[in-house]
């Protein structure tokens, strides 16, 4: 009896023992992406996507393939002082391209990051295909983000961070999306991920 309780006390205390002298293994934290390593960025993302699969693929944007997100090592963006006037013909010497059937201006308000002061998303046609062309916030009246590019606009501005989209190459279909941070009045970008079509590499 004494040796089976004995046996029992030993196997409790080498159970207690793992627990206290094991490693803890934790997941980077993702948010600050200054954490992260070289090591772990995805390489070789090609534009277009070939694939050897068995697919009927009719068009070649037909369908894309979005590549892991990239984290960005980059402070702070800071953009000069600009005024933006919403009811002018032009911006920056490009007319505004405003058919009937779209405005050349599109405007959005929200509170990005829930400050109390809304802040206004900004889409502008400067050409006729690929729009819109120039996406913008704008706060209290200054342009404080800008992009320029063939389909670029921003989306999901929430919560403290909002997302680019742009299309970088028409013929590969490589889009990009871009994570910024948003708070107190600092932009930060935090990732970036690659979208391309995909191709059949036997056709």
């Amino acid at each position: 009896m004494k040796i089976k309780l004995l046996i029992i006390l030993l196997l409790i205390f080498s159970f207690v023992l793992g627990r206290i002298s094991a490693p803890e293994y934790n997941l980077p934290h993702i948010e600050n992406t200054n954490e992260l390593s070289d090591n772990l960025l995805i390489q070789n993302q090609d534009c277009p996507y070939t694939t050897n699969l068995d697919i009927d693929l009719t068009f070649g944007n037909e369908v894309s393939v979005a590549y892991p997100p990239k984290p960005l090592f980059q402070k702070e963006i800071i953009f000069p002082k600009q005024k933006f006037n919403p009811d002018a013909d032009t911006f920056e010497g490009s007319n505004i391209y405003s058919p009937d059937k779209y405005p050349g201006v599109n405007i959005e308000e929200t509170d990005i990051d829930s400050d109390g002061q809304i802040e206004q998303i900004v889409s502008i046609n400067v050409a006729m295909n690929h729009t819109p062309h120039v996406a913008l916030i704008v706060k209290n009246g200054d342009i404080i983000f800008k992009e320029e590019g063939a389909q670029t606009y921003i989306f999901e501005a929430f919560n403290g961070g909002f997302k680019v989209h742009k299309t970088i190459d028409w013929e590969t279909g490589e889009e990009s999306i871009t994570k910024y941070k948003y708070k107190n009045n600092t932009i930060i970008p935090i990732w970036e991920q690659k979208l391309c079509n995909v191709r059949v590499s036997n056709k």
